[in-house]
């Protein structure tokens, strides 16, 4: 094969053929490039953003009784929280959806619904100013302005 590409009738084959995908290569930008191109630019900016919507968040649950534990349960929606209305202009504190992944040594190690997890031991604050008030030996006791919040190990 080799051979035959170094003889000159090789070589013509070789730049015709170069040619022809370079010439395709052309056409293909060129049409890129054309009033189809800006027309169809212009229908995707013509969207209305307040008409998307983002879907709810999918639920997954734990069950040890299933055969597929971590299967995803579509009975259960979530609820919005409804807050009261208070007088104060300063809102009201919402605890965020916090999970114990673990205690180890005096440390425990909180996840938070974004994936992004804590590695705290006693007395030390995160997210907020919600600070560890107590790590017991399958819980451990969160606080927040007064406000006690316990979360136990699955």
């Amino acid at each position: 094969m080799i051979a035959f590409f170094e003889t000159t009738i090789g070589k013509i084959i070789l730049v015709i053929i170069v040619i022809l995908v370079w010439g395709v290569n052309v056409v293909n930008f060129s049409a890129m490039n054309s009033d189809e191109g800006a027309i169809a630019l212009q229908e995707v900016r013509s969207i209305n953003m307040t008409e998307l919507t983002v879907p709810d968040r999918e639920v997954y649950e734990y069950s040890s009784s299933s055969r597929n534990p971590f299967t995803l349960n579509r009975t259960r929606a979530i609820e919005p929280t409804i807050v009261p209305e208070t007088n104060t202009n300063e809102p009201e504190f919402q605890w965020p959806r916090l999970s114990l992944a673990g205690i180890l040594d005096g440390m425990v190690v909180i996840s938070d619904e974004w994936g992004q997890s804590f590695f705290l031991r006693k007395g030390e604050s995160f997210l907020n100013d919600i600070k560890v008030k107590e790590i017991v030996k399958d819980s451990v006791i969160l606080e927040h302005d007064k406000k006690e919040l316990i979360l136990k190990l699955n």
